[in-house]
């Protein structure tokens, strides 16, 4: 099993719901999320959809979910 570990996200408020720790071999797809900070700057989070439908929104880039999906994958071959 490869775990990566995650903070979830409140869809509504935004607000850090806590750890996540997900088994790559689940997630369906990664679905970028774009939207705009207080300073008005912009910024990408990403949306994680697992096989059983689940969604979380986590505050990283789809391309540093792909570094810890990479990373866990080199780790289990070693």
């Amino acid at each position: 099993m490869k775990l990566i570990q995650l903070q979830r996200l409140c869809p509504s408020t935004l607000v850090n719901q806590g750890g996540l720790y997900i088994n790559i071999d689940h997630i369906s797809a990664l679905i970028p999320y774009k939207t705009c900070n207080s300073k008005g700057e912009t910024v990408f989070w990403c949306n994680v959809l697992l096989s059983n439908q689940v969604q979380y929104l986590t505050p990283f880039s789809v391309q540093d979910i792909c570094d810890l999906i990479l990373d866990a994958e080199r780790s289990s071959r070693a």
